[in-house]
C-alpha cells in the first residue's frame, strides 16, 4: 500500500485512467516497479517462469510465504461504482440502515455521490476507502492503550452484584489466567524501536549535544529523565523493551503532539529533564571516581567498575542505571527532608514569636500598671502638699481677718462706752 509503487497505489492509478486502464497494465507495472514483485520474478526458476505470466499474474509476499494472484477483474472490483440516480436514491433514503451506510461527507457531498462513475481527484475507489478507514483505525489504536479482558461467570444463578469468590478463583485457575498474568508481568511484551523515538523527539529539541547521541543512548536518557525504573524495561540492539503496563510516561510522550504551543512546552520540559539527567550521571561518575581514589589510597581492591556493571546496564556516560536512580532517590529524600526541616523551622519560629509576643504583652501590661501606680502616688503626694499649703494659707488669712475684725469691734465698743460715760 506504500506509495508510489505499492499495489493499492498502482491499482488506484489504473482506475483513475478510466478506459485506458486495464488489468494487464496493472500486472506489468507491479512486476516492473514493485520491488517485491520484481524480486519474486527474478527468483523464479525455468519451470516457474514458464507458468508465471507477468501480464496476468503478480505475487505478494505474505507473512508465511509469497502468494501469486491473477489480476482478472481487479479494476472493476476496485471501482465498485454506482450510477448517479442510484446514488441519489440511496442518499435520500429514509431507512436508518441505508443512511448509516451512506453518511454525508465533507462539503455537503455524500459517500454515494462521490463513488459514482467518473475519474479524477473526486474519484473514490474501494482501496481508497479501505486505506482511509485503516488509517483512522490505526490512529485510534495508536491513541489508546492495550487492555486484557476476560469474561468470568460470577455465580451459578447469574445474579448481578453477587460474586462468588471461590467460583471466580476456580475459573481463573482452570483457564490459566493467573499463570498468564504472571508470565506477562515477568516478560517485556511492549517494544519500541530506537529510531522511532529519536526521529520523533530529537528534531523539536534542537540541541547539538543531544543530536550527537546515538538513538540507543538517547532512548536510554529519555527513560532515565522520566524516572522509569530499570526493572520495568531492557535495552536491546535496535529497540527498547517494556513490561506490561509500564512506560506510561514514555508512551504519552510519544503520542503527544510536537507542534504548536503544547509541542513547544513538551520539548522544553523534555530538554530540561534530559539536561538534569546528564548532570546526575556526571555527579554519579564523579562520586565513583572519588570512591575509587579513596579506595586506592587505602589499598583497596581493584575491579570496582566490573562489580558495578553486574548491578545493571552501563549507560553511555559510563555509569550504572540503578546507581543513577539511587542517587536521584537520595537527592529527593534530602530535598524532602530539607523541606520538612524548613517547615519545622518556620513552625518553631512562629511558635517562639508567638510566645515572645505574649511575654512582651504581659511585661508591658505590668510596666504600665507599675507606672500608673507610681505616677498616682507621686500625684497624690503633690496634691497633699498643695492642699496642706493652701489650708495653712487660708487659716492664716482667716486669723488675720478675724483679728482685724476683733480689733475694730473692741475699738467700737470702747468708743461707745466712752460716749455713754460722757453723757452720764
Amino acid at each position: 500500500e506504500q506509495r508510489p509503487h505499492g499495489l493499492l497505489s498502482i491499482l488506484d492509478e489504473q482506475c483513475r485512467l478510466g478506459e485506458r486502464g486495464s488489468d494487464e497494465a496493472l500486472c506489468l507495472q507491479l512486476n516492473q516497479k514493485n520491488a517485491l514483485c520484481m524480486t519474486h520474478v527474478a527468483n523464479l526458476d525455468q519451470k516457474g517462469r514458464s507458468r508465471f505470466n507477468i501480464h496476468t499474474h503478480f505475487s505478494l509476499n505474505h507473512f508465511v510465504a509469497p502468494v501469486e494472484y491473477t489480476a482478472a477483474a481487479f479494476l472493476e472490483k476496485n471501482r465498485d461504482t454506482l450510477y448517479l440516480e442510484l446514488a441519489n436514491a440511496l442518499t435520500g433514503s429514509e431507512s436508518a440502515l441505508v443512511q448509516s451506510l451512506f453518511p454525508p461527507a465533507e462539503g455537503g457531498a455524500t459517500t454515494a455521490a462521490v463513488r459514482v462513475k467518473g475519474s479524477g481527484k473526486s474519484y473514490a475507489s474501494v482501496s481508497t476507502v479501505f486505506t482511509d478507514s485503516l488509517s483512522q483505525l490505526l490512529n485510534e489504536l495508536g491513541s489508546t492503550d492495550a487492555g486484557f479482558v476476560r469474561c468470568i461467570k460470577p455465580n451459578q444463578g447469574l445474579v448481578p452484584g453477587d460474586a462468588d469468590g471461590r467460583m471466580v478463583l476456580q475459573q481463573l485457575r482452570s483457564c490459566g489466567m493467573l499463570q498468564a498474568v504472571k508470565m506477562i508481568r515477568s516478560m517485556f511484551p511492549s517494544r519500541i524501536p530506537y529510531d522511532d523515538i529519536a526521529s520523533r523527539l530529537l528534531p523539536p529539541l534542537k540541541d547539538e549535544s543531544l543530536d550527537a547521541l546515538p538513538p540507543r543512548a538517547f532512548c536510554e536518557s529519555v527513560c532515565g529523565a522520566y524516572d522509569v525504573d530499570f526493572a520495568e524495561y531492557r535495552l536491546g540492539k535496535t529497540r527498547i523493551f517494556f513490561k506490561a503496563g509500564s512506560a506510561v510516561a514514555l508512551n504519552k510522550l510519544c503520542r503527544a503532539p510536537m507542534a504548536g504551543d503544547e509541542g513547544v512546552a513538551t520539548a522544553v520540559v523534555l530538554r530540561v529533564k534530559l539536561k538534569l539527567y546528564q548532570r546526575e550521571c556526571n555527579v554519579v561518575e564523579m562520586l565513583h571516581g572519588w570512591m575509587a581514589r579513596a579506595m586506592a589510597r587505602k589499598g583497596g581492591k581493584k575491579g570496582g567498575f566490573a562489580r558495578r556493571a553486574s548491578l545493571g546496564s552501563v549507560t553511555s556516560l559510563g555509569v550504572v542505571i540503578p546507581e543513577v536512580h539511587a542517587y536521584r532517590a537520595l537527592r529527593r529524600a534530602y530535598v524532602v527532608w530539607l523541606v520538612r526541616e524548613r517547615a519545622a523551622t518556620r513552625m518553631q519560629k512562629a511558635v517562639r514569636g508567638r510566645l515572645r509576643r505574649c511575654a512582651y504583652e504581659e511585661e508591658r501590661r505590668c510596666a504600665v500598671a507599675i507606672q500608673r501606680a507610681a505616677r498616682g502616688t507621686v500625684a497624690k503626694r503633690a496634691y497633699e502638699k498643695v492642699r496642706a499649703s493652701s489650708t495653712a494659707m487660708q487659716a492664716a488669712s482667716r486669723r488675720m481677718f478675724a483679728r482685724r475684725a476683733l480689733v475694730r469691734a473692741i475699738a467700737a465698743a470702747t468708743a461707745i462706752a466712752a460716749a455713754a460715760r460722757r453723757r452720764a
